[in-house]
Protein backbone atom coordinates (compact mmCIF):
# COMPACT_ATOMS: atom_id res chain seq x y z
CA UNK A 1 0.00 0.00 0.00
CA UNK A 2 1.33 3.18 -0.69
CA UNK A 3 0.21 7.12 -0.50
CA UNK A 4 -0.98 9.34 -3.47
CA UNK A 5 1.44 11.88 -3.88
CA UNK A 6 1.19 15.44 -1.85
CA UNK A 7 -2.19 13.89 0.07
CA UNK A 8 -0.51 14.66 3.47
CA UNK A 9 -0.70 18.53 2.42
CA UNK A 10 -4.36 18.31 2.26
CA UNK A 11 -4.79 17.47 5.84
CA UNK A 12 -1.77 19.80 6.83
CA UNK A 13 -4.11 22.80 6.84
CA UNK A 14 -3.73 23.71 10.90
CA UNK A 15 -2.25 26.90 11.90
CA UNK A 16 1.15 24.91 12.74
CA UNK A 17 1.53 24.87 9.13
CA UNK A 18 0.80 28.61 8.17
CA UNK A 19 2.97 30.72 6.85
CA UNK A 20 0.83 33.64 7.73
CA UNK A 21 1.33 35.48 11.55
CA UNK A 22 -1.07 35.52 14.25
CA UNK A 23 1.66 37.70 16.31
CA UNK A 24 2.37 40.60 13.91
CA UNK A 25 3.84 42.07 10.94
CA UNK A 26 7.76 40.74 11.33
CA UNK A 27 8.99 37.29 11.83
CA UNK A 28 12.64 36.10 12.64
CA UNK A 29 13.01 32.79 11.04
CA UNK A 30 15.35 30.46 12.71
CA UNK A 31 15.53 26.76 12.85
CA UNK A 32 16.06 24.68 15.76
CA UNK A 33 19.35 23.53 15.48
CA UNK A 34 20.46 27.42 15.24
CA UNK A 35 18.71 28.76 17.94
CA UNK A 36 20.22 25.42 19.98
CA UNK A 37 23.97 26.38 19.16
CA UNK A 38 23.18 29.91 20.10
CA UNK A 39 21.53 29.05 23.17
CA UNK A 40 24.56 26.58 23.86
CA UNK A 41 27.20 29.11 23.52
CA UNK A 42 25.53 31.76 25.36
CA UNK A 43 23.99 29.71 28.39
CA UNK A 44 25.67 26.38 28.10
CA UNK A 45 29.56 27.08 28.10
CA UNK A 46 29.27 24.91 24.17
CA UNK A 47 27.90 21.86 26.13
CA UNK A 48 24.98 20.80 24.85
CA UNK A 49 21.63 21.78 25.99
CA UNK A 50 19.20 19.65 27.76
CA UNK A 51 16.04 19.10 26.82
CA UNK A 52 12.77 18.42 28.97
CA UNK A 53 8.73 17.00 28.69
CA UNK A 54 7.45 20.88 30.47
CA UNK A 55 4.12 20.36 30.12
CA UNK A 56 0.61 19.56 28.03
CA UNK A 57 -1.83 22.53 27.76
CA UNK A 58 -5.28 22.28 25.99
CA UNK A 59 -7.29 24.96 24.88
CA UNK A 60 -10.49 24.94 23.15
CA UNK A 61 -9.30 23.63 19.96
CA UNK A 62 -5.50 23.81 20.49
CA UNK A 63 -3.02 21.47 22.17
CA UNK A 64 0.26 22.90 22.88
CA UNK A 65 3.30 20.43 23.80
CA UNK A 66 5.92 22.50 25.77
CA UNK A 67 9.67 21.31 25.96
CA UNK A 68 11.78 22.89 28.13
CA UNK A 69 15.90 23.90 27.27
CA UNK A 70 18.23 24.41 29.69
CA UNK A 71 21.93 24.34 30.90
CA UNK A 72 23.28 21.29 31.77
CA UNK A 73 24.64 23.06 35.19
CA UNK A 74 20.72 22.80 36.33
CA UNK A 75 19.84 18.63 35.81
CA UNK A 76 19.57 18.57 39.08
CA UNK A 77 17.24 21.16 39.72
CA UNK A 78 15.00 19.48 36.76
CA UNK A 79 15.35 15.74 37.37
CA UNK A 80 12.80 15.00 39.73
CA UNK A 81 10.48 17.52 37.90
CA UNK A 82 10.10 17.03 34.54
CA UNK A 83 11.50 13.72 32.05
CA UNK A 84 14.22 14.54 29.58
CA UNK A 85 13.33 13.89 26.09
CA UNK A 86 13.89 11.16 24.29
CA UNK A 87 14.52 9.07 20.60
CA UNK A 88 10.50 7.24 22.11
CA UNK A 89 9.13 6.21 19.04
CA UNK A 90 5.18 7.07 20.36
CA UNK A 91 5.95 10.20 21.97
CA UNK A 92 4.07 13.11 20.56
CA UNK A 93 8.11 15.27 20.41
CA UNK A 94 10.95 13.25 20.20
CA UNK A 95 14.87 13.84 20.06
CA UNK A 96 17.27 12.22 18.21
CA UNK A 97 20.70 13.33 16.45
CA UNK A 98 20.44 16.59 17.30
CA UNK A 99 17.19 17.40 15.79
CA UNK A 100 13.44 17.22 17.36
CA UNK A 101 11.05 14.98 15.92
CA UNK A 102 7.18 16.19 15.66
CA UNK A 103 4.76 13.61 15.60
CA UNK A 104 1.67 15.95 14.89
CA UNK A 105 -1.75 13.59 16.24
CA UNK A 106 -3.53 16.40 15.19
CA UNK A 107 -2.39 18.20 11.48
CA UNK A 108 -5.93 19.82 10.65
CA UNK A 109 -8.11 22.93 12.34
CA UNK A 110 -10.85 22.67 9.51
CA UNK A 111 -11.59 18.75 8.39
CA UNK A 112 -12.54 18.78 4.83
CA UNK A 113 -10.96 15.86 3.82
CA UNK A 114 -10.87 11.75 4.47
CA UNK A 115 -8.58 9.01 3.96
CA UNK A 116 -10.21 6.39 1.42
CA UNK A 117 -7.99 3.52 0.29
CA UNK A 118 -8.49 2.25 -3.52
CA UNK A 119 -6.23 -0.32 -5.52
CA UNK A 120 -3.83 -0.10 -2.33
CA UNK A 121 -3.16 3.62 -2.47
CA UNK A 122 -4.00 5.88 0.30
CA UNK A 123 -5.59 9.10 -1.00
CA UNK A 124 -7.73 12.04 0.25
CA UNK A 125 -11.42 12.91 -0.50
CA UNK A 126 -13.42 15.47 0.25
CA UNK A 127 -15.25 15.33 3.47
CA UNK A 128 -19.48 14.78 3.08
CA UNK A 129 -19.22 17.44 6.12
CA UNK A 130 -16.21 19.45 5.53
CA UNK A 131 -16.53 21.94 8.00
CA UNK A 132 -16.16 20.02 11.69
CA UNK A 133 -13.53 21.58 13.61
CA UNK A 134 -11.15 19.67 15.62
CA UNK A 135 -8.05 20.58 17.78
CA UNK A 136 -4.64 20.95 16.47
CA UNK A 137 -1.41 20.90 18.19
CA UNK A 138 1.93 22.44 18.22
CA UNK A 139 5.09 22.32 20.09
CA UNK A 140 6.77 25.14 21.87
CA UNK A 141 10.32 25.83 23.15
CA UNK A 142 10.81 27.06 26.43
CA UNK A 143 14.34 28.12 27.30
CA UNK A 144 15.61 28.47 30.09
CA UNK A 145 17.21 32.28 30.82
CA UNK A 146 18.43 33.66 34.12
CA UNK A 147 19.78 36.77 35.49
CA UNK A 148 18.58 39.36 33.07
CA UNK A 149 20.00 38.12 30.33
CA UNK A 150 18.52 37.44 26.97
CA UNK A 151 19.51 34.96 23.66
CA UNK A 152 21.36 37.26 21.01
CA UNK A 153 21.80 36.94 17.34
CA UNK A 154 24.10 39.43 15.79
CA UNK A 155 22.57 42.51 14.17
CA UNK A 156 23.19 40.98 10.44
CA UNK A 157 22.31 37.43 10.75
CA UNK A 158 18.39 39.02 12.20
CA UNK A 159 18.57 40.94 9.34
CA UNK A 160 18.63 37.78 6.85
CA UNK A 161 16.21 36.18 8.93
CA UNK A 162 13.67 38.77 8.86
CA UNK A 163 10.93 38.67 6.65
CA UNK A 164 6.91 40.85 6.60
CA UNK A 165 4.00 38.22 7.55
CA UNK A 166 0.48 38.65 6.63
CA UNK A 167 -2.12 38.67 9.13
CA UNK A 168 -3.65 35.41 9.85
CA UNK A 169 -7.11 34.46 10.22
CA UNK A 170 -7.10 34.47 14.02
CA UNK A 171 -4.81 37.34 15.40
CA UNK A 172 -3.48 37.59 19.05
CA UNK A 173 -2.36 41.37 18.80
CA UNK A 174 -4.31 43.72 16.30
CA UNK A 175 -1.95 46.59 17.57
CA UNK A 176 1.00 44.84 15.82
CA UNK A 177 1.01 44.75 12.36
CA UNK A 178 2.06 47.89 10.08
CA UNK A 179 1.75 48.30 6.31
CA UNK A 180 4.47 47.04 4.21
CA UNK A 181 5.31 50.53 3.72
CA UNK A 182 6.03 51.14 7.05
CA UNK A 183 7.87 47.99 7.87
CA UNK A 184 9.99 48.87 5.29
CA UNK A 185 11.07 52.42 6.72
CA UNK A 186 10.89 50.88 9.91
CA UNK A 187 14.08 48.29 9.08
CA UNK A 188 15.61 51.18 7.37
CA UNK A 189 15.74 53.05 10.07
CA UNK A 190 16.39 50.56 12.45
CA UNK A 191 19.11 48.84 10.62
CA UNK A 192 20.70 51.79 8.25
CA UNK A 193 20.33 49.63 5.07
CA UNK A 194 19.18 51.83 2.85
CA UNK A 195 18.86 49.19 -0.23
CA UNK A 196 17.19 46.02 1.48
CA UNK A 197 14.27 45.17 0.53
CA UNK A 198 11.91 43.37 2.94
CA UNK A 199 11.02 40.28 1.92
CA UNK A 200 7.14 39.19 1.90
CA UNK A 201 5.93 35.79 1.77
CA UNK A 202 3.59 35.92 -1.61
CA UNK A 203 0.83 33.05 -2.57
CA UNK A 204 2.64 31.82 -5.02
CA UNK A 205 6.07 31.36 -2.40
CA UNK A 206 4.06 29.89 0.51
CA UNK A 207 2.73 27.71 -1.57
CA UNK A 208 5.88 26.32 -3.28
CA UNK A 209 6.96 26.75 0.26
CA UNK A 210 4.18 24.27 1.71
CA UNK A 211 4.86 22.06 -1.45
CA UNK A 212 8.36 21.39 -0.42
CA UNK A 213 7.70 21.39 3.47
CA UNK A 214 5.56 18.03 2.40
CA UNK A 215 7.20 16.15 -0.13
CA UNK A 216 9.33 14.11 2.13
CA UNK A 217 6.39 13.18 4.63
CA UNK A 218 5.39 9.75 5.22
CA UNK A 219 1.57 8.10 6.34
CA UNK A 220 3.28 5.49 9.10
Amino acid sequence: MHAEPGFLKKFASSPAFSEKSRYGSYRFTFTVQEVLKAYSKQFCSGEQPRMRVLRTSLYRQEVMYAVLVHSPDHKERFKDSYPEVSDDPDAVCAYRDGHFIWRPQAMCETHRYKLTVNDHVVKAEKATKPHQWYVWDHITIALLVEDGKVLKFGSDDLLKKLTFCKKDQVIVAPRCYDSRDLAQNLVKRLWGKRTFELKEESSSVEESALEERFEDLSLR
